[in-house]
């Protein structure tokens, strides 16, 4: 660095520097938010660094060897190339449906706040309500869709044979006989 402007990059090893110039040492897999570069350093280290832009409706998934390592929020960020193996995935969450993802990854822990989960029993049907109209009826299973600002409820009905006792009814007929009711009744949806 020479009078704050980035002159160099230096790879590891032994090197001089003269008159005003200094060296400053950053990690190799430090991570840069881009508004922190002027510039003329964009510029230089354009070569560097891997830039990635995640926009407001996105999140960007950063996985190393195949493993969820973080969840980038919107905004943009640089990575140093050299001394790592990331690789990116640009999730756009406006539509409330999560398509190619694995289910380990949407399953991981760091994705909790970005992922509702309804599940649906086994004696239970579901309806699917989005901003309050019925998207689609759900069977039985574990759903999950992206947290955004559209409203997902999920309303549950019991679909297992049901049964009512009505015990001891009395009742006056119109020649003034009393009679006594019980009634049982059983109902599905």
């Amino acid at each position: 660095v020479r009078k704050g402007m980035i002159t160099e990059v230096l790879k590891s090893g032994v090197h001089w520097c003269f008159g005003d110039m200094y060296v400053k040492i950053v990690g190799a897999n430090l991570e840069y938010t881009y508004s922190s570069l002027n510039e003329i350093q964009k510029t230089f280290l354009a070569n560097y660094l891997d830039m990635i832009e995640v926009e407001d409706d996105s999140i960007a998934l950063m996985t190393i060897k195949g493993n969820l390592h973080r969840v980038l929020k919107p905004g943009i960020y640089a990575f140093w190339k050299e001394g790592h193996s990331f690789n990116f995935t640009i999730c756009n969450r406006s539509n409330y449906e999560i398509k190619n993802l694995p289910l380990f990854t949407i399953d991981n822990l760091l994705m909790k706040d970005y992922i509702r989960v309804f599940r649906v029993e086994n004696y239970e049907v579901g309806m699917l309500l989005v901003n309050g109209i019925m998207v689609k009826k759900l069977t039985a299973g574990t759903y999950q869709y992206w947290q955004n600002t559209q409203s997902i409820v999920v309303q549950k009905a019991d679909v297992r044979v049901q049964s009512i006792d009505i015990v001891g009814q009395e009742v006056l007929t119109k020649d003034k006989v009393q009679l006594r009711l019980n009634f049982a009744v059983q109902y599905q949806l």
